[in-house]
């Protein structure tokens, strides 16, 4: 495991902005990122930059606070820029636009704008968080 933050606060292997890593392409097996994706500008940005890293077949992990439990109450340094319940991740950030379908059903989903395909979406922390698995493709 690899730890990196931007943070000079945490304890970590490579402090380097999130949408910039120091890994080579198709050089990891995953990435896991808990509670960060909210705090970027572009999350578009950082979620091309994880898939780059990892391998085809890999998998990018992105656990984000709910904002059906959190109600804007995250107060966590530095700030919020984003606020998503599933379902405005789910269409927003990874472009999930299919009016017949409910954002549940996309599994599946090919990104149209990433090389990447939505494995699953759940719960993380129960009434806190939701996570969503991203596999990358070749």
């Amino acid at each position: 495991t690899i730890r990196v933050d931007l943070s000079p606060l945490v304890a970590a292997d490579h402090q380097v902005d999130a949408c910039s890593l120091p890994f080579d392409s198709g050089s990891l097996d995953w990435i896991f990122s808990g509670h960060t994706i909210e705090h970027l500008k572009d999350p578009r940005e950082a979620i091309i930059e994880w898939l780059r890293c990892v391998r085809v077949g890999g998998h990018v992990c992105i656990v984000v606070p709910n904002t059906q439990y959190t109600l804007g109450q995250n107060t966590d340094p530095p700030p919020h820029l984003h606020e998503w319940s599933p379902r405005e991740f789910v269409i927003e950030v990874l472009g999930w636009n299919d009016p017949k379908r409910t954002w549940m059903q996309a599994l599946s989903y090919e990104l149209e704008w990433a090389p990447a395909t939505v494995m699953h979406i759940d719960e993380a922390c129960p009434q806190w968080s939701f996570c969503v698995v991203l596999e990358k493709m070749g």
